[in-house]
Formats: C-alpha cells, structure tokens, sequence
C-alpha cells in the first residue's frame, strides 16, 4: 500500500483524527502518526517511509486555520485550508 499522505499530529488533537477520517472517506489512502513521539521523530520516520504529503497539525497551524503541507521530493512548504487539502 502506497499512502501519499501522511498525518503528523503533533499534540494528539482530535482534529488531527477528524482530517484522517475526512481523507479517508474521500478514498485516499493517508496514515495518522498520532505516536506520544517527538516530531522530529515523526517527521523521520514519515521521511524514511517515503510518503510524499505531510501535513502537520500543530496547536500553531490550528490557530492559523490553515494546516503545513510538506512536499517531500521537493521540501516546499504550503499552508492550505482542510477543503483545499480534501481536494488534492
């Protein structure tokens, strides 16, 4: 199974789940890293098992109402909307 997305919860929130669920209903395939870990390594592991999405959900992007979504191949950094992550 090949998962282009990958969810790095930083602080077990629940909106965290909610967006696993929202992505998977929608069909993708998306893995949740809801581990009481470290992000650094949580974005490792999720580095070493090549997924190329990452979306961190962190107190801070919360507030900002927009997620960070990391291409991986190409290190870019975006901030997009739960809606405008749903239809990539």
């Amino acid at each position: 199974i090949s998962f282009p997305f990958s969810i790095i919860s930083l602080n077990k929130n629940t909106e965290a789940e909610e967006l696993y669920r929202k992505i998977k209903d929608s069909g993708k395939e998306v893995l949740l890293d809801d581990r009481e870990k470290g992000a650094g390594e949580k974005f490792a592991d999720a580095d070493l098992i090549g997924i190329p999405k990452q979306i961190i959900v962190s107190e801070k992007t919360l507030e900002s109402g927009k997620l960070e979504v990391k291409d991986r191949q190409t290190g870019e950094v975006t901030h997009l909307s739960e809606s405008d992550i749903l239809a990539l």
